[in-house]
């Protein structure tokens, strides 16, 4: 509930339970397109979390390390212990981090990481194959510091493999958090900010696969203003509930197991997912086998650019094989979303053993048109929309939109040969042409 104050201006928000909101002011992005034909002046916004309470460890305990800014971190902790970061900005010592590379602290196995609220730490984060890894905490792992495309401390820049000029370079700095093959995970509360390669990379190894073994995600929150910033990819088998992504690229990734989870395993499942775009990318990237998406928000989808074939809410983007996925209880909330919601392509680059199949849509709420005029096709029968690739033209209109002429199309898939299309194609224009 919000009660605002006639005389001094200011509100007065009432919450009665974990949750999540955006504060918008006067002509804030509810009244104005951001989208590709804004030249506006930046709009201000910020957003609050009433995060569920979390207790900090007890550092009078024996077991609790506490690490006060400004001090070394250790490199090695016994099993069983607690590692918490004080309050202030800590930075890896310079005997972590030698000349060309890059800043990344690895996580000690069987060790509960605490990061409390006050505290900010420059530097990513690894977790190694097998081992066990637990981070907790509402405080924050920025990668502000980190160039995009050179290594820090060096005036050398990283030589593009694509340019031998070397005029531009390769991005690869590391993500906020990658756990490699690890055996078991569970990240709670932390806020990632700006890495410019991705934030969170999470895998776990075969052995918990194979034995119907989860990690969990939960309250985590990102925040990246840069290309190339995805918000979260998993691998293997995930709880992920109660995150907020606003990102410059994708900020989901539903899953990239190419295999059905055993017998037994309902496979990973995402729940309370809210995300906002303000430039590129899709909400929701559709990959892998075996997922669910629930109970779900797009605040904001916006692009700056009219056409490309990925930013839309629900895109596969041709990078691999959707399969047996479930969307459920999805709100498109925004006024002046970019481009069209969905955009699953039946063709593949990646071989002709991809696929996408037995992909369902429940109640996905959208609010608003695409400002961008796109066009998708609607069979009969079919519980998703689709844009074929290759089977549309477009042609550029003096206002940047574009007005698509129609190709008969053919269905060659052969797992949707079920899916009959009806004998005419019908086209649907997102926003009058």
């Amino acid at each position: 509930s919000v009660n605002r104050s006639s005389s001094f201006g200011d509100c007065i928000i009432a919450v009665q339970r974990p949750t999540k909101f955006v504060v918008d002011f006067d002509n804030g992005l509810d009244e104005v397109d951001t989208g590709p034909s804004y030249r506006g002046p930046p709009i201000h916004t910020f957003s609050i979390f009433v995060n569920p309470r979390m207790v900090a460890p007890n550092q009078s305990d024996p077991d609790v390390i506490v690490i006060p800014a400004g001090e070394p971190v250790p490199t090695w902790i016994q099993p069983n212990k607690t590692l918490v970061f004080g309050p202030g900005e800590h930075r890896l010592q310079p005997s972590l981090v030698p000349k060309g590379k890059w800043p990344v602290y690895t996580l000690p196995s069987q060790v509960y990481v605490y990061i409390p609220v006050d505290a900010i730490l420059y530097f990513a984060m690894v977790g190694r194959a097998d081992e066990t890894i637990s981070i907790g905490g509402y405080g924050h792992l920025s990668g502000e510091e980190m160039p995009r495309c050179h290594f820090p401390y060096d005036d050398q820049r990283s030589r593009s493999s694509t340019d031998p000029a070397n005029t531009t370079c390769d991005n690869n700095s590391p993500q906020g958090l990658t756990l490699v093959n690890v055996a078991a995970a569970s990240v709670t509360g932390i806020t990632f900010i700006d890495f410019p390669n991705h934030h969170m990379i999470l895998g776990t190894n075969g052995n918990a696969k194979a034995n119907c073994l989860y990690s969990t995600i939960s309250n985590v929150k990102v925040f990246g203003w840069r290309a190339n910033g995805d918000g979260l990819h998993v691998f293997g088998l995930w709880h992920v509930r109660d995150l907020f992504m606003r990102t410059q690229d994708d900020s989901m990734y539903m899953q990239f197991q190419s295999k059905a989870p055993p017998a037994g395993c309902a496979g990973t499942t995402f729940d309370g997912i809210t995300t906002w775009n303000d430039a590129n990318g899709a909400a929701f990237m559709l990959l892998g086998t075996t997922a669910t998406l629930t109970n779900s928000v797009v605040v904001y989808a916006r692009a700056s650019w009219p056409w490309w074939s990925g930013g839309r809410i629900f895109s596969n983007r041709q990078q691999g094989n959707a399969i047996n996925l479930r969307v459920e209880n999805v709100t498109v909330e925004d006024v002046f979303p970019s481009l069209n919601v969905f955009q699953l392509d039946l063709t593949s680059s990646i071989g002709s053993s991809a696929t996408v199949h037995d992909v369902r849509f429940t109640n996905v709420h959208v609010r608003n048109f695409s400002t961008v005029c796109s066009v998708y096709m609607d069979f009969e029968h079919m519980a998703l929309w689709l844009v074929l690739t290759g089977q549309l033209q477009r042609e550029s209109l003096p206002d940047r939109r574009w007005r698509f002429a129609a190709i008969k199309p053919f269905l060659t898939t052969p797992t949707l040969a079920h899916h009959q299309p009806r004998p005419r194609t019908v086209l649907i224009a997102s926003c009058p042409l």
